[in-house]
C-alpha cells in the first residue's frame, strides 16, 4: 500500500509504502528514480543495516525492534523489522512490511507542527530521514531496560540459591537479546555516520541523534558485560557447590578408609591371625576403630577442614 504522508506543498514529499507488492515498488522506483539494486534490497526481509549514496539520492536500511517479537527469539529476523529509506533532495520514501508504531507517531508529529520538524523553519528531507532513523533506533531502548530488569531478577535469584538451571537459561536468553541489540545499534550508528549531513541547520539535530544512538550502544555494551559477569558468577557458584559436595564425600572417605582396612584385614579368615582366639579381640578392634575415628575427627577440626 502506498500512502502519501506529506504531499509536497511545503517543498517536501513523504511517501510511506507498507507491505509493497512488486508492482507498487516498480511504480515508486519509476516515480522517484530509485536504483534497481536498492529496490531489490527492499524485498529482502533479513537485510542488515546499510547505507548507499548516489549522486542525488541516498539509500538507507535500518532495523527496528519488533514489539511483538517473542521473548526467547534468537535471530535478527525474529526480533526486528527492516525499514528502507530513500532520501532525495525534496522527498523521502519509507518502505516496510508492517505498520510500525514509531512511524505512525512521527507522521502525527510532523503534521501537527506544520512540517517544521524540531523547530526548523523549513522542511528538510535530511531532517525527516534523521527523525526516522532516530525514532527507529530508539525502539531498542525499552527492550534494553527490560533486559536490565531481567538481570536484576536473575542476580537476586542467584544469591538466594534458587533455580540454578532456570537462571542459566534466562542468562542465555538475555545474553542473546543483548548481543543482537548491540550489534544492530552498532550497525545503525555506522549508517548514521555515513549519512552525516553537511554543516547546515540540520547539523545540531544530527549531533543529538548521533549522541542518543551512541548512548544506547554503550548501554547495550554495558548490559552485555553484566550478562557475561553474571554467567561467569553462576558457573563459579555451581562449581563451588560441586566442590563442597566432593569435599563432604572426601571427608567421609577419610573416616572410613582406615576402618575399611581393618575390616578387610580381619575379614581374610586366616587360621592363625592374632587375637582371633582371644575373648577380648572383638571389643578391642571396636575400641581401635573408635580411637582412629576420634583421632581423624580431632585432626580435621584442628586444621579447619570440617568448616563447610
Amino acid at each position: 500500500m502506498i500512502r502519501t504522508v506529506i504531499d509536497g506543498s511545503h517543498g517536501l514529499t513523504w511517501v510511506d509504502v507498507v507491505e509493497p507488492t512488486p508492482a507498487e515498488l516498480t511504480e515508486v522506483a519509476r516515480r522517484y528514480g530509485l536504483h534497481p539494486t536498492s529496490v531489490r534490497d527492499c524485498l529482502d526481509p533479513e537485510h542488515l543495516p546499510k547505507f548507499e549514496r548516489f549522486p542525488d539520492r541516498s539509500f538507507i536500511i535500518i532495523r527496528v525492534f519488533d514489539t511483538e517479537s517473542a521473548v526467547d527469539c534468537a535471530t535478527v529476523h525474529e526480533m526486528t523489522r527492516k525499514v528502507a529509506i530513500f532520501v532525495g533532495p525534496e522527498f523521502v520514501v519509507t518502505i516496510h512490511r508492517k505498520a510500525l508504531a514509531f512511524l505512525t507517531a512521527l507522521e502525527e508529529q510532523w503534521r501537527a507542527i506544520g512540517l517544521e520538524g524540531n523547530g526548523s523553519a523549513e522542511p528538510s528531507a535530511q531532517r525527516l530521514a534523521l527523525d526516522v532513523i532516530d525514532r527507529g533506533l530508539a525502539t531498542f531502548d525499552p527492550p534494553l531496560v527490560k533486559i536490565e530488569e531481567g538481570l536484576d531478577e536473575v542476580e537476586e535469584a542467584l544469591f538466594q540459591n534458587r533455580h540454578d538451571t532456570e537462571n542459566l537459561l534466562d542468562l542465555y536468553i538475555l545474553r542473546r537479546r543483548t548481543t543482537l541489540c548491540k550489534r544492530l545499534l552498532w550497525r545503525g550508528l555506522e549508517v548514521l555516520k555515513m549519512f552525516s549531513p553537511p554543516v547546515d541547520a540540520a547539523s545540531p539535530h544530527y549531533q543529538d541523534v548521533r549522541e542518543a544512538v551512541e548512548a544506547m550502544h554503550f548501554y547495550a555494551d554495558d548490559l552485555l558485560e553484566s550478562v557475561t559477569n553474571l554467567t561467569n558468577l553462576q558457573l563459579s557458584l555451581a562449581s563451588q557447590k560441586t566442590n563442597q559436595v566432593m569435599r563432604i564425600l572426601t571427608l567421609f572417605s577419610a573416616f572410613f578408609l582406615p576402618l575399611t582396612f581393618l575390616v578387610g584385614v580381619y575379614g581374610m579368615n586366616f587360621q592363625f591371625m592374632p587375637e582371633l582366639a582371644q575373648p577380648w579381640g572383638y571389643p578391642s578392634v571396636w575400641v581401635l576403630m573408635v580411637v582412629i575415628t576420634l583421632g581423624i575427627y580431632i585432626w580435621f577440626r584442628k586444621r579447619g577442614w570440617l568448616k563447610l
